[in-house]
């Protein structure tokens, strides 16, 4: 499923205004896991949407990402353990 949305996220192309966050180099996207819209993950990948890697896994929706002002940590939102929650997660 991830990977036919990492292809239709060719839009990205265009740049990084599509992305949910962006960092020099860098653009953090939300995906719909199981197109229900109960279940999404973090990806972060290159300005041109290549090399999409996962952030996030698991159950519960994973939104509104924000890169720190250095680009190594992910701030987000998620309900993954049935109560709203703000995690920091470092990126690579």
């Amino acid at each position: 499923m991830y990977t036919l949305l990492a292809t239709a996220l060719g839009l990205l192309a265009l740049g990084s205004a599509l992305a949910d966050a962006a960092t020099p180099g860098r653009i953090a996207v939300v995906l719909d896991a199981e197109g229900t819209g109960r279940t999404s993950r973090i990806f972060v990948g290159e300005p041109t949407g290549a090399n999409l890697r996962p952030v996030t896994a698991g159950v519960g929706r994973d939104r509104d990402p924000a890169f720190s002002p250095t680009g190594q940590t992910l701030a987000y939102q998620t309900n993954s353990q049935g109560v709203e929650q703000l995690v920091l997660a470092p990126v690579e």
